[in-house]
């Protein structure tokens, strides 16, 4: 069926306000991360007062880039969108977080790839942002979710990635709330990610022993077959483990750990793609059909 000319008009009409309001939208989520960047409170409750949407996000670079968007971004910061929540957990920017949760923001919302401010502030080692997030969503009854995983594909927990990024303070809380055993989309558990470590260093082994102290599983293999104990190649990773299974592991199983560790090793110097950017693959929801009688 065509369309006439009065529904046509009414469809570039609807597009244009769409368009118009994105801009508007675009152009209140700078002004705020002005603010932000400036640290001009006055400035930022004012837009809050004015309704700028908090759970939007600015993206660096793709098609949904805003202008000079990068000026904002951390030198150090891991993807490609950033919420104002996120930007203050990032900064430890204690503060603002109280500020932005005065006017309605999320705190836990898992705005980019699944992570959420938690996640970001435990990324840049930002303890004071750490500390006030759980603080408050405890006394305000909320649930942490200990569990959450990312959402690019390779289901990594929130354990896995304070192992990743050496952060020992984190471990040492996370561990107390989640299950050490739990594997990603490769059947990897923390424990794997943390013998894995390209240099091993003193943290790492921290970290390996409250892995341990809390159960980690250590005979468990991932999805190649590989298991913890047989990547065991330092005298640190050889202490965490038990003698016994030591000595029972076949050198068929040191060469398959030890071809895991250099693939990994050279996937390393390319770079990894941003799964927030434009036209990465994303894990769509399964569809709902409503059942008829």
């Amino acid at each position: 069926m065509s369309l006439n000319s009065r529904q046509w008009n009414l469809i570039s009409e609807s597009v244009l306000k769409t368009r118009q309001n994105e801009r508007i939208q675009q152009q209140a989520m700078y002004r705020l991360f002005q603010a932000l960047s400036n640290g001009d409170d006055d400035m930022l409750r004012r837009l809050l007062e004015n309704g700028v949407v908090l759970d939007l996000a600015l993206h660096k670079n793709g098609e949904s880039a805003a202008p000079r968007a990068d000026e904002f971004f951390p030198a150090d910061y891991p993807f490609n969108q950033m919420t104002p929540v996120l930007w203050a957990a990032f900064n430890n920017d204690v503060p603002t977080l109280k500020i932005l949760y005065e006017y309605g923001a999320d705190i836990l919302f898992p705005a980019v790839a699944g992570r959420d401010a938690l996640t970001l502030a435990m990324w840049n080692n930002a303890v004071g942002a750490w500390n006030w997030l759980r603080d408050t969503a405890h006394e305000h009854g909320m649930n942490i979710p200990w569990n959450q995983r990312s959402n690019d594909g390779k289901r990594i927990t929130r354990l896995m990635d304070a192992v990743r990024l050496r952060n020992l303070f984190a471990v040492q809380e996370i561990v107390t709330h989640v299950d050490v055993a739990c594997w990603d989309a490769q059947g990897r558990t923390a424990l794997h990610h943390n013998f894995l470590q390209d240099p091993y260093t003193d943290v790492d082994y921290q970290i390996a022993r409250v892995l341990v102290d809390f159960g980690a599983p250590t005979r468990v293999e991932d999805h190649e077959g590989v298991s913890v104990v047989a990547l065991a190649a330092t005298p640190e990773q050889e202490a965490l483990m038990d003698n016994v299974l030591l000595r029972e592991i076949s050198e068929e199983a040191r060469l398959k750990a030890e071809d895991q560790r250099n693939r990994l090793k050279a996937s390393q110097d390319q770079p990894e793609r941003d799964p927030t950017e434009p036209g990465f693959p994303q894990i769509q929801k399964p569809v709902k059909f409503k059942r008829y009688m």
